[in-house]
């Protein structure tokens, strides 16, 4: 049974709605701390006044809409100093025990006020060939080296 309130991924967005990330970047890019209003009430003013609603959830761009470079965290001692990296599907939600490369940068502009949901802020910092070739080279590193001594 499929329950939104309860789901990993509604659990995420709440979580970097709070986190404000996308809230920061309208408050630094259109001024906000050259006044003395709070972020919130800042940015809820200039997007009421663009699309007659504040900041939603809705208007956070999960990380997990976009492939993505995880890097495993190490689950034995022995292997402490070694790296485990691949491409995740779309979709997929890591928490705790996968470190992801962010694949969103956010630079709003003017014209996206307007949006609900506020997407196109979000620009991907990687191709697709990108993330190949830099998943390739961190499974390529080599921490320790035997002496041939």
């Amino acid at each position: 049974m499929y329950d939104p309130p309860n789901s990993a991924q509604y659990r995420v967005r709440e979580k970097k709605f709070n986190r404000g990330n996308l809230k920061r970047a309208i408050y630094d890019a259109f001024g906000g701390s050259e006044t003395s209003k709070s972020q919130v009430q800042y940015v809820d003013e200039l997007l009421e006044e663009h699309r007659s609603h504040g900041l939603e959830e809705e208007d956070v761009l999960l990380d997990c809409t976009e492939y993505r470079i995880g890097i495993r965290d190490v689950s034995r001692s022995r292997d402490e100093r070694t790296i485990i990296a691949t491409v995740l599907p779309k979709d997929v939600i890591c928490l705790h025990t996968i470190n992801t490369f962010k694949p969103f940068a956010i630079e709003p502009k003017e014209e996206h006020l307007t949006e609900s949901p506020l997407r196109s802020p979000y620009v991907r910092r990687f191709t697709d060939q990108e993330l190949f070739v830099a998943t390739g080279l961190l499974n390529s590193i080599a921490f320790d080296f035997p002496d041939a001594n």
